[in-house]
């Protein structure tokens, strides 16, 4: 449509043409507002901050409550464990009749036994209650871990849809301030001061800026749904990080060195002590499989009571028992020895295991170390590049004033400056997450750090 103007030429249909764009431009930025989720209109007394939000994540998460269950399922396991050293009482009875044709008698007879045993020594339920105690503690500690995963799934979609808040309104700034651009340029063409080409220019900048409103419009809408998978509900609003922040106000790690770290993580990793506390189950495993050949002690007690309606020998009768039983397996046919073998083969692999992990744990704290610092170093170099970019805006618009450079070379510098804002949020939101990942490496992440963010928030 704009190739068809002619400087000076028809303004009806010029006319025609800028309320035409007018109006398109309008029904798209309208349209995506429309689809946006309402975080970004929502009153900011309504935002979530990011332990609020945690908060709900612990009441829906999936992967929390399986975690929760598993405690529960090795409490049971305990309660199963400690029945095997209570008493156990067992009752029968019987009910008989007898009809004997040969010699014409017939009887009926009844008795009932009552029979109670208590286990005094069993090396193998001694060291199999040692396990579900040592099981327990390892549900324990994969409750724990998925609680600090939990933490870093939240802070990471809350902060992908903080970022996807911060690219749609920066599209949208942009977009206005280019559309004000493009005016000016139209104006200018109108009056003959300005040509074809700068004003063709002008409106593929234009185009392009309601292209990507429509982009990052969907990027939000996907990390809106991102954070609600996670809550089982759809929030509102979140608390914003203000663009005030700085790199030394982002920082909220103690300064400790990378050995400090390592060392901290060779002794609080999660992954690491669920491993270990296997290892122990382990070992308590092989004692009590050779436990199995050892003798066990019981504590028998039986009473019964008899009475029989026989002619010739019928009669009541009560019968008393207490005793020691004592039981050994002598010959299993190897079935004892094999399972020993296969609990130490067992032990040995875990013991693997834990070497493994403690290699890949440390591989991990220093790549997140070095992360943590390199997200802080590109935090200031962003930092700097806006502070450049702005001041080459206003060189720029000065230029342009006295007519040495072009609205098109505007518009390019322009386009720099939302750029390095865009960036620069990102790094913010990088360099939390980062030291968030290191603490969660290290099995030291808490609640309290997200308490810490929140403090930075709005």
């Amino acid at each position: 449509m704009t190739s068809s103007l002619k400087r000076g030429g028809n303004s009806q249909n010029i006319e025609i043409m800028e309320k035409t764009m007018q109006w398109f431009t309008k029904q798209i930025i309208g349209s995506a507002l429309i689809a946006l989720p309402l975080s970004l209109t929502a009153l900011p007394s309504q935002a979530e901050n990011l332990t609020q939000v945690w908060q709900l994540a612990q009441a829906e998460d999936v992967q929390l409550a399986i975690a929760a269950a598993d405690i529960d399922l090795q409490a049971e396991k305990r309660q199963q464990a400690k029945a095997a050293t209570l008493p156990s009482i067992g009752a029968t009875a019987n009910l008989n009749y007898v009809d004997n044709s040969a010699i014409g008698v017939a009887n009926t007879g009844q008795s009932y036994t009552l029979d109670m045993k208590q286990g005094i020594y069993h090396r193998d339920v001694i060291l199999q209650s040692q396990q579900v105690e040592l099981l327990v503690d390892n549900s324990r500690l994969g409750y724990q871990l998925a609680e600090q995963q939990l933490i870093m799934r939240v802070a990471a979609a809350y902060f992908a849809q903080l970022e996807a808040q911060d690219a749609v309104q920066l599209a949208l700034q942009e977009h206005d301030s280019v559309a004000e651009r493009h005016k000016e340029i139209q104006a200018r063409y109108d009056v003959g001061v300005s040509n074809l080409v700068t004003l063709q220019e002008a409106q593929a900048r234009l185009d392009m800026m309601q292209a990507q409103i429509v982009a990052t419009r969907g990027q939000l809408a996907e990390s809106h749904y991102a954070l609600g998978e996670i809550l089982n509900r759809e929030l509102s609003s979140l608390s914003p990080l203000p663009a005030s922040a700085s790199s030394i106000e982002l920082n909220f790690l103690p300064l400790q060195t990378l050995d400090v770290w390592v060392a901290d993580a060779e002794q609080n990793s999660l992954q690491l002590q669920q491993i270990r506390k296997q290892l122990q189950v382990a070992r308590v495993n092989i004692q009590a499989e050779e436990a199995a050949l050892t003798p066990g002690i019981d504590l028998i007690a039986q009473y019964s009571h008899t009475d029989n309606t026989h002619v010739l020998y019928g009669a009541d009768a009560d019968q008393y028992m207490v005793g020691i039983k004592i039981s050994m397996p002598i010959y299993t046919g190897g079935y004892t020895q094999s399972k020993v073998a296969e609990a130490t083969l067992l032990q040995r692999q875990l013991q693997r295991q834990l070497q493994q992990a403690q290699r890949s744990i440390g591989k991990a704290v220093r790549s997140a170390y070095v992360s943590v610092d390199s997200a802080q170093q590109l935090v200031q170099a962003r930092e700097q590049v806006q502070a450049s970019a702005e001041l080459a805006f206003k060189a720029m618009e000065s230029a342009v004033d006295v007519g040495s450079r072009t609205h098109v070379d505007l518009l390019d510098v322009q386009s720099q400056v939302f750029s390095a804002r865009r960036d620069l949020a990102q790094a913010k939101y990088q360099l939390l997450l980062s030291q968030l990942q290191l603490r969660l490496i290290a099995g030291s992440l808490s609640p309290a750090d997200l308490q810490t963010i929140d403090a930075l928030l709005l």
